[in-house]
């Protein structure tokens, strides 16, 4: 079942992610099977290097930093750039058009200033907490792994 599950998870991620490539004009030429594995190719040799020896402290590195900086700005920046660059009342009549509801006075609230800024405040926060406690791998770390601690 698990193994189920797990194929069909990345049977999503990688339609999720073929979705847009095939959306490039430059590549709307090539064949779609090529496109499909080239992707799958690429996606094999980066999976490679959480298979090493060192590849739990490649998880972790990933885990800790995609997963809070990057993830948190590409937030903040598509929020910017649907609010703020294509604007709100452009947004709000595509929503009215797509769905037949205008969106109320709560949602515009919160797209315009609320969302943009919790997450200035997370991004704040994911920083000064990088800066202060300064990331380390644990197996690595000798006050981890010292006295009856040891793995």
């Amino acid at each position: 079942m698990l193994l189920s599950l797990g194929i069909g998870s990345q049977i999503g991620i990688l339609e999720g992610m073929l979705c847009t490539v095939f959306d490039i004009e430059i590549l709307k030429r090539v064949s779609k099977q090529y496109i499909t594995a080239v992707v799958c190719v690429i996606c094999f040799l980066v999976g490679i290097i959480f298979t090493t020896g060192a590849g739990e402290y490649w998880l972790s590195m990933f885990d800790s930093f995609a997963g809070t900086i990057g993830l948190v700005v590409v937030a903040l920046l598509e929020m910017i750039a649907v609010i703020y660059v294509y604007g709100h009342e452009k947004f709000t009549k595509d929503i009215y058009e797509m769905t037949g509801v205008k969106p109320g006075i709560y949602w515009q609230i919160t797209w315009r200033y609320l969302a943009p800024s919790i997450m200035v405040v997370i991004l704040g926060s994911s920083i000064v907490s990088m800066v202060i406690d300064h990331p380390k791998y644990q197996a690595w770390s000798k006050e981890e792994v010292s006295g009856e601690r040891v793995m």
